[in-house]
């Protein structure tokens, strides 16, 4: 069943996860764990469900198509919480092989560095899958010629060029954090 989930995930995510053995070996590990929770009536948990979803709406969508893959061979539905750690197994081999798509982000603060330096490490903890191209002055954003970014963050407002702009609070708060991240995707 396992190898049939992967030749699934590899035809909706990427190619590279049919040959994924360390994926595999989650994935088998997992369902076995999950036959025995659906057996017995266990109930699970999965704190990270809202995060997961929000972060790899694609990796969710593709494993609640496994999911019901694996109902008839479980005789039972899957729970959104199994899902949910479907979905980290997927996203996780993803994020390990590089397969997701890197953002290109570019970020603008006013004038103050320190302020910008604050942003990008927040930034860089909560999207480790951005590449970080430019940090920016609102006034060298302005000028600026090249626009080869998928995606602007910035402190202040600034007009939109060839990439969706998400102001944020350079302690990027947990909305900010949901705002970039539907932009981003």
């Amino acid at each position: 069943m396992v190898a049939k989930l992967l030749v699934v995930a590899g035809d909706r995510l990427h190619p590279a996860l049919v040959d994924d053995a360390e994926l595999e070996r989650g994935l088998a590990a997992h369902l076995e764990r999950l036959s025995i929770r659906l057996r017995h009536g266990l109930p699970v948990h999965n704190p990270l469900l809202r995060e997961v979803k929000e972060r790899y709406p694609d990796v969710h969508v593709v494993a609640g198509e496994l999911a019901a893959l694996l109902e008839p061979q479980l005789g039972q539905s899957v729970t959104d919480d199994e899902i949910g750690f479907l979905t980290m197994y997927l996203s996780g081999a993803m994020e390990r092989a590089r397969l997701r798509p890197r953002r290109r982000v570019l970020v603008v603060c006013p004038s103050g560095m320190a302020t910008a330096w604050v942003l990008v490490s927040r930034i860089q903890a909560e999207f480790p899958e951005f590449d970080l191209v430019q940090v920016l002055s609102e006034g060298d954003y302005e000028e600026l010629d090249d626009r080869n970014y998928d995606l602007v963050i910035t402190t202040v407002p600034v007009p939109e060029h060839s990439a969706p702009v998400v102001v944020v609070n350079p302690l990027l708060s947990a909305g900010d954090v949901a705002r970039v991240n539907a932009a981003a995707h």
